[in-house]
């Protein structure tokens, strides 16, 4: 499975779905609840781990 395969959410996108703060999503990923990749000083939230935290 290459990058480019994996459809990524900013931290914008996800919290306008979940209804949820920026600082809350933040907080979700500085806590491991969340997981993200930071390139440089963006973090980007692949599909499938906001769909792990839906299920929960």
């Amino acid at each position: 499975m290459f990058m480019d395969d994996i459809d990524f959410y900013t931290v914008d996108e996800v919290s306008e779905i979940l209804g949820l703060s920026n600082q809350t999503i933040r907080k979700l990923i500085r806590n491991g609840q969340l997981y993200a990749i930071r390139l440089g000083r963006v973090y980007r939230i692949p599909k499938s781990s906001l769909a792990q935290l839906k299920s929960r």
